[in-house]
Order: structure tokens, then sequence, then C-alpha cells
């Protein structure tokens, strides 16, 4: 077996966090009142669930 980059985080390791759609903050109204998103710690990204953050995939060789 080799490995390959990612194709789903382009070998970063990272995917944007499903929690906050990327932007770091969940609930209020147009900003107010928003709170730093408990998932990614405002960061706006969480670990790849595909590689599992090592940002490569295995693949079978022929």
């Amino acid at each position: 077996m080799g490995e390959t980059s990612c194709l789903f985080c382009s070998g970063t390791g990272k995917d944007v966090c499903s929690a906050c759609e990327g932007k770091g903050k969940i609930g209020g109204f147009l900003g107010i009142g928003a709170k730093t998103c408990p998932n990614c710690e405002g960061s706006g990204e969480a670990v790849c669930e595909h590689c599992l953050g090592t940002g490569k995939e295995r693949t079978r060789e022929h």
C-alpha cells in the first residue's frame, strides 16, 4: 500500500468546522452575542474526518 495526499483536505489534515461553518463563533444575531465555538475553540477548523488529520490517504497498489 502507498500513500497520497487526502483528496478531501488537499493534504492539510484540516477541514472546515461543521459546527460553526468555519466562522469560529456560534449563536448570536448578526455577530452580537456570538460565542466561541466549543468544537474548534474559535479556529474555524477541524481535523479532517477522512484522513484523521494526517493529510494522507492509503492507496492500494495493483
